[in-house]
């Protein structure tokens, strides 16, 4: 545990020092030699030992010397003077340099292990006084919110080694027992506006004023330390003390007490879970993640502002996705026509609203569906602009994504209708639907590869809308014209008997001849040959 340095430029006196000591009894584990001043200074600067013998009379540097030298370098170590001459001069030489005590050669047994025993209770005391100055010095820092709050924070969310300090770990943790552990989560749905018109924007000023209005507020049930989550700006995590397991119905009246004030001082619209079974320090983590899926859990539609539970709910009606909108959000953009669009995304919300259910957790889910959504609709071939800005927008109205749900309806309607009058103006007039064009295109290119999908980039549209308009005006699918074009030029081309039927099947647009048989057969009644021998 503690290391000694001997120095001395007689060997047999340094073994003899080693001999005769009691090193194990007091705690001396290792023993460190050297035969002359310098070297002495050397190794003490290196090792730092707790304990040092030094000759009075040596080589290059004398023993006065090395203490002066050595109490500037190593001031907390012990020195003991050893010396052949019991000379007075030695002695004061000695204590005036700061020795602790002086060994006249040859050493004695008794004496030796007295100054052992002498140095090691002071190293002890020096200790045991260093230990208490710390624990004095942690307690005082400890009273610090900030601090606690770094503790409090590594406790539940695992990332650090605060709570594994004893010493820390004896602090936090009131001296007498009887004392009881709840984790409770706040999800202050509104903390943005609350931060930015009642705190002009300064965030921290806004935390520490809702962090004491709710350790007040909570006094009833017993001593709250409330923080903002280091993982979520919305969520303030409150870490309550109390003396006796809290009646259920207790806690949840005065955490609506404290909603209620808290909407009366400050405005905020807010909403809080707590587990109802007390916990030790040590399942501070197990409860605030309770608490959190409580949280989730909680039900928009049903303004449940407190959940009190002894654990989360295993069960969940399914959640209903807005996924199987896309069609019809694509179809809306597609016609052009605000009230239709407006009327579609009114419909995708009142199935939500319907369900019966809409927790946290969906909204949550809901929103990233409805941004993947928006930048799928304007992200395909033959869209107008990029997506990035309305993503950025998108991100800016969500950074605080916990809402009611007429918020998150509201600013859903806003964004999506602005995506969509962003690509309606984007749309040049050349690139706007002409069922006309496309027919004309088809007339005179019938002999390329067509397809639907072709002219469903080119002018923006869906493949059914497209299929629908062109069959509105002309009676016919796409697929149905491009093969009576293709088929009726094919009939031109038979007659004239010059031409091999392979080169009218690859004039028409097919380089199957096989598979243009077929085709011509099913829409002629007969095959190319038996057209070309009739005509």
């Amino acid at each position: 545990m503690f290391k000694v340095l001997i120095i001395d430029d007689e060997d047999p006196a340094r073994r003899a020092i080693r001999a005769l000591g009691a090193w194990d009894q007091w705690g001396f584990t290792t023993i460190i030699e050297a035969w002359n001043g310098q070297m002495g200074l050397d190794l003490l600067a290196e090792h730092r030992p707790e304990l040092v013998f030094v000759d009075m009379r040596m080589p290059l540097l004398s023993g006065v010397e090395f203490l002066e030298k050595a109490r500037e370098l190593v001031p907390e170590a012990k020195y003991i003077v050893i010396s052949g001459y019991n000379d007075f001069q030695y002695t004061h030489s000695a204590i005036q340099a700061g020795a602790l005590d002086y060994l006249l050669k040859p050493i004695k047994k008794q004496e030796l292990n007295t100054a052992l025993q002498k140095v090691a209770d002071k190293l002890a005391h020096e200790r045991e006084h260093f230990n208490r100055m710390r624990e004095e010095m942690i307690f005082q820092n400890i009273s610090s919110p900030l601090l606690k709050e770094k503790i409090f924070t590594s406790i539940i969310e695992q990332n650090g080694r605060f709570h594994q300090m004893k010493e820390l770990a004896s602090l936090i943790e009131p001296a007498a027992g009887g004392n009881f552990y709840y984790a409770i989560v706040m999800m202050v749905l509104n903390m943005s506006d609350i931060c930015g018109t009642k705190f002009a924007g300064d965030l921290p000023a806004c935390y520490f004023a809702l962090s004491n209005a709710i350790n007040e507020l909570l006094e009833p049930l017993g001593k709250a330390f409330s923080f903002k989550s280091g993982r979520d700006d919305q969520e303030m995590v409150i870490v309550l003390t109390a003396n006796q397991p809290l009646a259920v119905q207790t806690a949840r009246n005065e955490l609506q007490l404290v909603i209620r004030r808290l909407r009366e001082t400050f405005g905020v619209e807010a909403m809080a879970a707590m587990g109802s079974e007390p916990i030790t320090l040590s399942g501070l983590d197990a409860a605030y993640q309770s608490a959190k899926t409580l949280m989730l859990q909680a039900d928009l539609l049903r303004h449940e502002d407190v959940q009190v539970k002894a654990s989360p709910s295993d069960t969940h009606a399914e959640r209903p996705s807005v996924w199987k909108h896309k069609d019809l959000l694509i179809h809306a953009l597609e016609t052009g026509s605000a009230i239709y669009a407006e009327n579609v995304i009114y419909e995708m919300f009142s199935a939500l609203k319907s369900s019966g259910s809409f927790t946290i957790d969906d909204l949550l889910k809901t929103e990233s569906e409805l941004r993947l959504i928006g930048e799928q609709i304007v992200s395909h071939p033959g869209r107008f602009f990029d997506f990035g800005e309305h993503g950025d927008k998108f991100d800016r109205l969500f950074a605080y994504p916990v809402m009611s749900f007429d918020v998150f309806v509201k600013l859903t309607t806003t964004w999506l209708m602005e995506l969509f009058q962003a690509e309606w103006a984007h749309r040049k007039p050349k690139d706007k639907v002409n069922i006309e064009q496309i027919k004309s295109y088809i007339d005179t290119n019938y002999y390329e590869d067509l397809s639907i999908a072709f002219f469903t980039e080119k002018y923006y549209l869906s493949k059914e809308h497209l299929t629908r308009l062109f069959k509105q005006k002309y009676g016919y699918g796409l697929y149905e014209y491009i093969l009576k074009v293709r088929m009726e030029r094919a009939k031109e081309l038979l007659a004239d008997s010059q031409l091999k039927i392979q080169l009218v099947c690859e004039k028409v647009g097919y380089n199957d001849s096989n598979y243009f048989s077929k085709a011509f057969k099913k829409y002629v009644g007969v095959s190319p040959q038996d057209y070309r021998s009739r005509v």
